[in-house]
């Protein structure tokens, strides 16, 4: 019997089903077995998984039930007693089974492992620096019941979780449309503790099939799982999670253009003053901004428009955001990722936007650029000492053959 059972559900992504698989078959653990659950799709999902020809793949074809039951059909039909989840246009790198595992061997309290992930864009690109300056040595033990209630931290292409465990929480609740992973693992941490990594070990990838493009379902969903698990005496705590999803939504409708932004950052900005936390906004601004920038300057220039854009719809609905302190310490933060990236160039650019937005005086400036330098050079030293950008060189052994054939 194998060590682990990883999971993939798919549906009509056979072009992207192969990278996933073959970033599972690339694994340096080896004592796994591969289920694929087709939800039905109407494409070459069989041919493709069959063309791989490996006697640890199984192939189980459902009808159409959406990815929650596949899912929980994966987990049944799984033989071994870990289970891991990975999506058909998700990936992993090949440490990711071999990191995780032992997580498990060390502590039998722990029912859930997982990791975090970086972004991809839809050829297999890192188009976000941020990911990558982190460090990635951390090793955590914890129950993660309130930082999940909070919100959810945990991305299903990064799990690793005991079968039992899963089962004695009830798999993944198929009336929910969305969030169903994160009220998942709410449940989960009521029955056992969670292990991290904050090596990245799984990529996500953010294409155009998996934009949120139904605000309104994503937030039905959202206010579902609340109800689940906030009771009348967590009304605070409950506000606070609400900010949060106002304020991720109210951005994901700025950057597009919609329309809705306005209302949800509106509404954010209510619930953070209703519980007594106003400044988080302009914190969870910045945090948005800088996540969601891609490393081009197009893209810091784009990111700085909205979150410019996102101050002025906070302050005119009675918030405390310092729009001048907000765009300032977005700046600083590419000046430190284009340095650490070696983008001189880019550094150089950012550090004039800095001082511009300052608005400094000649000589204020010469003493600004000496302390931004100082500031540089410790977060360059800092990220020298990591394997930062190793998985640019892992990934295109998965990704390469199908942008080569294309």
């Amino acid at each position: 019997m194998p060590e682990v059972s990883v999971i993939i559900p798919t549906y009509n992504r056979s072009d992207m089903l192969a990278q996933a698989m073959r970033s599972v078959l690339a694994q340096t653990y080896r004592d796994f077995e591969l289920v694929i659950v087709d939800d039905g799709s109407t494409d070459n999902t069989r041919e493709v998984v069959e063309g791989f020809g490996d006697p640890r793949i199984r192939y189980v074809w459902q009808e159409n039930q959406e990815r929650s039951a596949a899912r929980n059909r994966g987990v049944a039909e799984a033989s071994a007693e870990l289970v891991a989840f990975l999506d058909s246009d998700d990936l992993w790198f090949p440490e990711k089974l071999e990191v995780q595992l032992p997580l498990f061997r060390e502590r039998r309290d722990v029912g859930l492992v997982y990791s975090y992930c970086v972004r991809i864009d839809e050829r297999g690109d890192f188009p976000y620096p941020q990911d990558f300056l982190r460090d990635d040595t951390g090793v955590a033990i914890q129950n993660m019941h309130a930082d999940l209630l909070a919100g959810n931290a945990v991305l299903t292409p990064s799990v690793i979780v005991k079968k039992e465990v899963f089962q004695a929480g009830g798999g993944f609740d198929r009336s929910l449309s969305t969030s169903e992973d994160w009220e998942l693992w709410i449940r989960l941490s009521e029955l056992c503790d969670f292990g991290f990594t904050s090596r990245p070990l799984a990529a996500f990838r953010v294409h155009p099939g998996n934009s949120v493009k139904d605000l309104d379902r994503l937030l039905k969903s959202d206010f579902e799982v609340l109800d689940k698990h906030f009771g009348p005496d967590t009304q605070e705590q409950r506000l606070r999670t609400e900010m949060r999803l106002y304020l991720r939504n109210g951005f994901t409708a700025l950057r597009n253009g919609w329309p809705e932004a306005e209302d949800l950052l509106a509404q954010a900005q209510e619930r953070a003053s209703e519980s007594g936390s106003g400044d988080a906004v302009e914190k969870l601004l910045l945090t948005h901004a800088v996540g969601g920038a891609e490393y081009s300057s197009q893209g810091r220039l784009e990111a700085a428009r909205i979150l410019s854009e996102a101050s002025r719809i906070i302050n005119s609905h009675g918030g405390h955001v310092a729009v001048r302190k907000c765009l300032r310490d977005f700046w600083a933060y590419w000046a430190h990722a284009t340095y650490s990236l070696r983008d001189h160039r880019g550094t150089l650019q950012c550090i004039s936007k800095l001082t511009g937005m300052l608005a400094l005086p000649v000589l204020d400036r010469g003493i600004w650029a000496i302390t931004t330098k100082s500031a540089l050079r410790m977060l360059s030293s800092r990220a020298s000492k990591r394997r930062v950008f190793e998985i640019e060189r892992e990934l295109p052994k998965i990704v390469l053959p199908d942008i080569v054939s294309s």
